[in-house]
């Protein structure tokens, strides 16, 4: 296991499990930053004071009881005399069903994340200019379907994750079709300005 001290500012990789110790202690790291999902409470990404050679990290992550592969992917890199880990499946919108439903937007800062978003959202279009209300409501997080990750050392600036079924309706609708979902999902953004009121329900600002 790979757990998160928060308070301590510490991460901790557990016993492989290939090797049978009960009672050993973990090899414990001091944290530079590192974020967790408030929903899943996974790790997203780590950095830490500390090297554990990358063939030997998937012996410290908690494995599938049917097919005994890891339950979570991981990249790992060395950088300024340290490491880092990123989850790589933390969400996966079609193949893993014990994937987070909530996708992290790789970025720091709530309007540089926003703007990220907006961008995702809407391929057609580049340069949103993201509304400071939006800015406000998203930092308070109160603003459903986009939550603030925080760095749990204090030090970085907070990632963002977001649902796209929350934001779109989709997941308070039942019996949709392919089409309409993804007309849905096309105006995502068009929604999220309708709940903060830049535009009127009938589409004018």
């Amino acid at each position: 296991m790979i757990r998160i001290d928060s308070e301590n500012k510490k991460i901790h990789f557990f016993i492989p499990y290939n090797i049978e110790e009960e009672n050993a202690p973990p090899q414990t790291f001091d944290l530079i930053s590192a974020y967790v999902c408030p929903i899943c409470n996974k790790i997203l990404r780590a950095y830490y004071i500390g090297i554990i050679p990358k063939e030997a990290v998937n012996n410290y992550i908690e494995k599938n009881s049917i097919n005994n592969l890891p339950e979570m992917g991981l990249a790992i890199g060395n950088a300024g005399g340290g490491q880092y880990l990123k989850n790589t499946s933390h969400f996966d919108k079609y193949s893993r069903s014990s994937s987070c439903k909530w996708e992290e937007i790789p970025f720091r800062g709530v309007k540089t994340c926003l703007e990220a978003l907006f961008e995702k959202l809407d391929r057609q279009h580049t340069g949103y200019a993201v509304p400071e209300k939006l800015i406000e409501l998203v930092n308070k997080n109160q603003f459903e379907g986009i939550l603030l990750v925080p760095d749990v050392c204090g030090k970085d600036l907070p990632m963002l994750i977001y649902n796209e079924n929350v934001l779109s309706g989709i997941g308070q609708r039942t019996n949709i079709d392919f089409k309409k979902e993804w007309q849905l999902r096309e105006s995502i953004i068009k929604f999220i300005l309708e709940k903060i009121g830049i535009i009127e329900r009938n589409g004018n600002q």
